[in-house]
């Protein structure tokens, strides 16, 4: 472990931030290697089908909070296959969201579209309805 923590602190050095991203049994990684990343993605797409889903989330959640959070970084979840499992992480306190239900996949710089982005907001608690104003 210590040799992972001196390659990790090389890369800092050499001006470099790191991500991890982790899904499954990757949540159970040291927590001083944790520490040392600049944020965290958390795939969610390898938890079955997305009928068990939201149960898989359910679960996993409160450790992920728990051992992430505490970092203060930002934590991006990916792959949510549905708008419940999207209520769930941002009901979490998980800030940032990526998966093709809220903004598809494009090569191109697009806009996310402004219903998406309005339930996301009022998942977190916006006013939307003072949006532009």
């Amino acid at each position: 472990m210590a040799e992972v923590i001196r390659l990790i602190k090389d890369i800092h050095e050499n001006g470099y931030d790191i991500a991890f991203v982790l899904s499954g049994k990757a949540l159970l990684i040291d927590q001083d290697i944790l520490a040392l990343g600049d944020s965290f993605i958390v795939d969610f797409s390898s938890h079955g089908s997305e009928r068990n889903m939201d149960a898989t989330i359910r679960s996993q959640l409160h450790a992920l909070v728990e051992r992430l959070i505490k970092f203060k970084k930002p934590i991006i979840a990916s792959d949510l296959k549905n708008w419940d499992s999207i209520e769930l992480v941002v009901s979490s306190g998980i800030d940032y969201i990526s998966c093709d239900i809220f903004a598809p996949f494009s090569r191109e710089i697009v806009e996310v579209n402004e219903k998406h982005e309005t339930r996301v907001l009022e998942m977190k608690g916006f006013n939307t309805n003072l949006k532009g104003k």
